[in-house]
């Protein structure tokens, strides 16, 4: 890669970062291209050789969100050193365990002004996630715990189940949290056709 492409890339993510930092403080409709270009310190010339249109800055937005959201997951998915059930176990905890630690950001983030960024986000991680969950899922089969007969086609039922653990949800009954754990658990694993004991939820959204 040359340094012109170096260099090209990370003014990009200057102006991506800048971006997300004005989308989260006050919504995409209320933000222009001029208070982008300012944030990011750039001329508008130098903004339209990045990006064709502030739609497009949004959805890169959304993308590197996304992406953020992801990768911790994909870590433990991906780790064949402990077994299927234990890694949806890990994958359920840390997603309750993030609603409590950022209780407030998702407040914020679930109001209308931030509902395009939400929507957006949410269908980013969702085409990120499919594939994760369907090699999960084979992984399951595999060591013999699942009986899912079509993992790709469960693999996505999993990912609709996996945005279920959505603040709006949780913030207008936080103390369901551990219902909603285990009522999550016995959706995915027996769906999955998981025959075993089901993993309690030892954690809290408080």
């Amino acid at each position: 890669m040359t340094r012109t492409r170096l260099a090209r890339d990370a003014r990009r993510a200057e102006i991506v970062e800048a971006a997300g930092r004005l989308f989260a403080q006050k919504g995409c409709a209320a933000t222009s291209v001029r208070d982008i270009r300012d944030a990011a310190g750039i001329a508008q010339g130098t903004f339209y050789w990045h990006f064709p249109s502030k739609e497009a800055v949004v959805d890169a937005v959304a993308e590197e969100w996304a992406a953020r959201g992801v990768a911790a997951i994909s870590s433990v998915l991906e780790d064949g050193s402990i077994g299927s059930v234990e890694r949806f176990v890990r994958v359920r905890d840390s997603a309750f365990a993030a609603f409590a630690a950022q209780r407030s950001v998702l407040e914020a983030f679930h109001t209308p002004e931030h509902a395009d960024m939400h929507d957006r986000t949410v269908a980013a991680t969702r085409l990120r996630l499919i594939p994760l969950f369907a090699g999960f899922v084979r992984g399951g089969v595999a060591e013999g715990v699942f009986t899912a007969s079509d993992p790709d086609a469960a693999a996505i039922f999993v990912a609709r189940a996996a945005e279920a653990i959505d603040a709006e949800l949780l913030l207008s009954d936080p103390c369901g949290v551990p219902r909603y754990a285990a009522a999550l658990t016995e959706f995915v694993l027996r769906g999955l056709g998981y025959a075993g004991e089901l993993p309690a939820f030892e954690g809290s959204a408080s």
